[in-house]
């Protein structure tokens, strides 16, 4: 056996799916096998595997090792030449696998080999090559110096800035999202080690590599998409506590007391450095729009009231007493503020029409208040007036000008259709097209582009003059449909648009959903088919309301009701309390059905199923599922019961 790749995997299916169908397509002419290592998923990897991957030796975990332990499991039960760690978020092209183990073969001290990534975006990514973190090293990248300065050779040792992103070089540091060894080396140094969980395991096994007297490669001359981000988001707080984790342990084994002790030294202080900056831009970032919203009905209320005072009294000394200004006017403020709070308003991106609701709530709470206070202490209705209007006025404004000045903290969300483009066949990009049609995504498919050069009845135009099409039709996204356009090809007309401001998606042959980097600052994201309409929060929360109001009403009524159910009427409480407890739902999908396919958003199991007659067959129950699933409304849901109110003591 020439290969062996190993992937550990945990949560993300589509991914997963994606990155098989790449890897089986460029291990045609070498003699490989195909590990996938599972740490308990939940999202239906296992089945897709089985399904779509038959060949794919697959080991379940029963729970999450982590990436040290997963990758060993696989590792033991290998026999090719040279193992290859993948990540599951990864697309490599089709000759991949030849170049890199032709290069790697090339000299016997040559030990591991990586390439050069680029995100989902088509931008080059910098963990591909990377330094040992020394003392120094560490506290310049958690400090944020190493970013300031990306090419310096003092302050970027980390990320090995200096190099250049083309050129084959020896490095330290391997990127475990793609790290092809040899089996033999890996005999001589050992495994993983499996003291870490996540990060770390990579640096310490290039660690290992470089004391035995072998050479790690960076080698550019073949190009991966890396979707990084999919279990830590970089730069999150998060992140640096599992970064300085394993930095530790990494300092405990390898350095002398002394060296560990300066070097845990040096990652304390940036550790305390981020983490404070994390916090207080989370604490900046959650506490900015209460603040404002406050200041804002404040200001109005306190802005108009002197002068409306001086009219309304004819008296140009006349102001409103201390206690409207200290107690009246932060109240109103406060109720407001909560009312948004606990509306969800707050929530990025912000909807501006789910802020109009919360804010007309919280004026209607603030008018009932006002109506119940004592007559001392009501002032000019004509003020709460201006006051709310006020209000409506300038908290949207506030909202569009935060929004301009950061779309990344403070987003508002738009309904603006996204110009894109599907480049494939015609069956394909119609099958694409669709497919985003039933995913109900706000975008505006300007039209196909064609993978051929004299292709163009069908189409807008060509691949080669993508970058043309881009600036005339002002395209923000751009769809590569899998089955038409070799992996290599997309790599390449990633990096080629990479610096026009356009997010790349692929969709996968036969697939129900579309792989996507949303932004080079954000975690990867899969745009799936959209049947989870009953997952919307909207949704939930009034089908959670519908189960206790019915549940209610039967528990009301159980007198009456024990006339008809007899024997059955304690069962029918049990099912009442079980509701309430949350424990159950009236109403929910039959169970008889396997969905390899697609995952339903998840229900509590149900008392009355959406399908109760045996003689339908499970093509048509897995249709009348997602179909509920997908429509949902409160009212289908009376309907459903009413229609087998018989079953709410089954």
């Amino acid at each position: 056996m020439k290969l062996s790749i190993v992937i550990v995997n945990f949560n993300v299916a589509n991914y997963l799916e994606q990155c098989l169908i790449s890897v089986e397509k460029a291990i045609q002419d070498i003699d490989c096998e195909i590990f996938v290592v599972d740490n308990n998923s939940v999202d239906g990897s296992c089945k897709m595997i089985r399904r779509l991957f038959p060949t794919v030796i697959l080991i379940e975990n029963n729970s999450n090792l982590g990436f040290a332990k997963a990758n060993n499991q696989a590792i033991r039960k290998a026999t090719g030449e040279f193992i290859l760690l993948l990540n599951p978020d990864t697309v490599v092209e089709k000759g991949t696998f030849r170049k890199a183990i032709e290069y790697i073969s090339s000299q016997a001290d040559f030990g591991g080999l990586g390439v050069k990534m680029i995100d989902g975006n088509g931008l080059f990514l910098p963990e591909s090559k990377r330094g040992f973190p020394s003392p120094k090293v560490a506290f310049y990248k958690l400090s944020g110096l190493a970013t300031l300065f990306p090419h310096s050779k003092t302050f970027n040792k980390y990320h090995l800035g200096y190099l250049n992103n083309e050129e084959i070089n020896e490095v330290d540091v391997l990127s475990g999202a793609f790290m092809l060894i040899r089996k033999n080396v890996l005999d001589e140094i050992g495994l993983l080690d499996e003291t870490y969980f996540m990060y770390g395991e990579d640096i310490d096994l290039s660690y290992r590599i470089v004391n035995a007297g072998y050479k790690n490669i960076y080698f550019p001359k073949t190009t991966i998409i890396h979707y990084k981000g999919q279990s830590t988001q970089k730069g999150s707080l998060n992140y640096v506590i599992l970064f300085y984790t394993a930095m530790k342990i990494f300092a405990q084994k390898f350095f002398s007391k002394t060296h560990a002790r300066t070097f845990l030294f040096f990652l304390n202080i940036a550790i305390y450095f981020r983490a404070g900056i994390s916090l207080a831009r989370r604490i900046f970032a959650k506490s900015l729009y209460p603040i404002l919203d406050f200041i804002t009905v404040y200001t109005g209320f306190a802005l108009f009231s002197p002068a409306w005072g001086k009219f309304r009294y004819q008296n140009s000394n006349y102001d409103f007493p201390a206690f409207y200004y200290d107690v009246n006017l932060p109240i109103y403020s406060i109720i407001l503020v909560l009312t948004l709070y606990l509306s969800k308003t707050y929530i990025r991106p912000i909807s501006i029409k789910k802020t109009f609701e919360s804010i007309s709530i919280a004026m209607l709470i603030n008018l009932i208040i006002f109506a119940l206070l004592p007559y001392e202490f009501r002032f000019s209705r004509a003020m709460f007036i201006v006051g709310i209007v006020w209000t409506f006025i300038f908290i949207p404004i506030v909202r569009f000008l935060l929004h301009f000045i950061d779309k990344q903290d403070f987003a508002i969300h738009l309904k603006h259709k996204r110009r894109t483009i599907i480049i494939g066949n015609e069956d394909e990009c119609n099958r694409v097209s669709n497919l985003m049609k039933e995913s109900n995504k706000n975008d505006s498919i300007i039209g196909f582009v064609s993978p051929y050069a004299d292709d163009n009845q069908y189409f807008i135009g060509n691949l080669n003059q993508l970058s043309t099409i881009i600036k005339i039709h002002k395209i923000e996204d751009i769809i590569f449909c899998e089955r038409d356009i070799p992996e290599h090809v997309i790599i390449k007309e990633m990096i080629l648009i990479s610096t026009k401001n356009v997010e790349c998606k692929i969709a996968p042959q036969h697939s129900l959903f579309i792989v996507g980097n949303n932004s080079t600052n954000s975690v990867s994201k899969v745009y799936t088919v959209n049947i989870n309409s009953i997952a919307l929060e909207r949704n939930y929360v009034a089908k959670r309301i519908f189960d206790i109001i019915l549940s209610l009403m039967i528990l009301l009524f159980t007198p009456l009701l024990s006339f008809y159910f007899g024997s059955k009427t304690a069962n029918l409480c049990k099912n009442c309390l079980k509701v309430i407890r949350s424990q159950k739902t009236w109403i929910g999908y039959n169970s008889i059905c396997n969905f390899d396919d697609l995952i339903l958003p998840k229900l509590k199991p149900c008392i009355i199923s959406i399908v109760n007659r045996n003689e339908i067959d499970l093509d048509k129950t897995k249709e009348i599922n997602i179909m509920y699933a997908k429509n949902y409304s409160v009212f289908n849901d009376l309907i459903i019961v009413f229609k087998n109110f018989n079953l709410v003591c089954s």
